[in-house]
């Protein structure tokens, strides 16, 4: 409404400088109204309340045009407790969403997906980065759909954002990058299919991006590991720490002649698996399951 406002101020002559000066000071008054409301810390349980409420409401939703409603909503809500300094520790337990810390309390991220009618999907985020002991910043990651989607080899930044639902943080620090965390990460494509995904990020200062040359496999160096298979199947992507992999189901056509469309992609019955060795995370195929479920207590499915 005030940008409205300004260009119709400014594009136009208008008479009187009494009667410019009650428009300029009305365009400005509602630009002070549209910001505040980001500005006004809340309580944190109220907001929880409130976004758990607006979440279930989505999840019931049928409709694309109340879906962008509620979503706008959820996140004008956590626009406005982001500068509440208990934020960066407070559980959302409630939420049905992404809450997660990174193991060594340095990021925290908050993130959302919206089904769409079309079997497309918009994500939206949060992250949260912890400076000092009592002091954090706090980035929004801008989804920006690209009919490509996530593409092994590029890097991204929190304003040009594909988009994805986080689900594990796994830290670098111990294999020297301790600004780098490795995440897992889900993204629902379209009718046909579905991705999960391994990718890097790499947070320094205030700044993050996405992606890094720490991936290698039959196709070389890439800067993310990328699984695409039909929305009518589930595959498994897993970190297991105790042996310090990630496991993953083979995923292969079901049809021979099929090879490259991955709405007739599945797992196969074998697993693959990322090591990392000299500086890499190094691509083991076919390799033996039942080890993990048993040294880690977490099954595959």
């Amino acid at each position: 409404v005030s940008g409205l406002m300004m260009m119709h101020l400014f594009g136009n002559k208008m008479v009187g400088s009494r009667m410019s000066f009650s428009f300029l000071r009305c365009a400005f008054f509602a630009m002070f109204l549209y910001c505040s409301k980001y500005s006004v810390t809340q309580d944190l349980p109220e907001v929880e309340s409130r976004i758990s409420y607006l979440l279930s409401q989505l999840a019931r939703s049928k409709s694309d045009v109340e879906m962008d409603s509620l979503s706008s909503k959820i996140r004008i809500l956590f626009l406005s407790c982001l500068n509440n300094s208990e934020i960066f520790d407070y559980p959302f337990s409630s939420l049905k969403m992404c809450t997660l810390t990174s193991p060594d309390g340095k990021f925290r991220l908050l993130n959302w997906n919206q089904p769409r009618i079309d079997g497309t999907h918009k994500y939206f985020g949060f992250v949260l980065i912890r400076e000092k002991a009592e002091s954090y910043s706090w980035l929004e990651l801008v989804h920006k759909p690209d009919r490509k989607g996530w593409q092994r080899n590029k890097y991204y930044t929190h304003d040009n954002w594909p988009g994805a639902l986080y689900y594990e943080i796994i830290p670098m620090a111990k294999r020297g990058r301790g600004d780098s965390y490795v995440l897992l990460a889900w993204d629902g494509v379209d009718n046909l299919t579905n991705k999960k995904m391994v990718d890097v990020v790499q947070i320094r200062n205030d700044r993050i991006r996405f992606g890094g040359d720490v991936f290698e496999g039959e196709e070389g160096i890439g800067k993310r590991v990328i699984l695409e298979y039909s929305n009518g199947v589930s595959a498994s992507l897993k970190y297991y720490p105790k042996g310090d992999y990630i496991v993953f189901d083979h995923l292969s056509p079901r049809n021979p002649a099929m090879v490259g469309i991955f709405s007739d992609y599945g797992p196969d019955g074998s697993y693959d698996a990322l090591k990392f060795e000299k500086g890499k995370w190094k691509m083991i195929s076919n390799i033996e399951v039942s080890r993990f479920s048993e040294d880690n207590k977490r099954t595959l499915s």
